[in-house]
Order: structure tokens, then C-alpha cells, then sequence
């Protein structure tokens, strides 16, 4: 059994997104490079790092999502 992380606070939250956009554009950025040993641990860094933060953001999606203060502020 894998113990489980304790919830991050909403700031917390986005945080993770603020640095998964950063990662993302990195990403991009060394995608575009041409291919070389440099760029292929760049590549597996920023996706180690990307797959790090998944856990982060389903905990998050299970507390009620992103936009759940929306909803509850303004429902349907």
C-alpha cells in the first residue's frame, strides 16, 4: 500500500500549474531543438519533473477540481 501524500493547500495548487506551464514550455522549446545528448536530458528532466507533479493535481481534481469555488458561486 502507497502511503498517500497529504492534500496541498489551494495555493499550493497553483503553484503546480503556474510551473507545469513553465515545464510545458520548456518542453516545447527543447522539442523544437535539434536532437542531441543536452536535449535529451533536458527532455527526461522536465517529464520526470511533469510526472511528479500528476499526483499533485489529481489530489486536487478529487477535493473538487479547479473550478469548483466557480460552480459553487455561480451554479447552473
Amino acid at each position: 500500500m502507497t502511503p498517500s501524500r497529504p492534500a496541498p493547500p489551494r495555493d499550493a495548487c497553483t503553484r503546480y500549474s503556474v510551473l507545469e506551464c513553465l515545464l510545458i514550455g520548456d518542453l516545447r522549446d527543447l522539442l523544437e531543438d535539434s536532437p542531441d545528448d543536452e536535449t535529451r536530458r533536458g527532455l527526461l528532466k522536465i517529464v520526470d519533473e511533469l510526472l511528479n507533479l500528476l499526483p499533485n493535481e489529481f489530489e486536487h481534481e478529487d477535493q473538487g477540481g479547479r473550478f469548483a469555488d466557480i460552480c459553487e458561486q455561480n451554479p447552473n
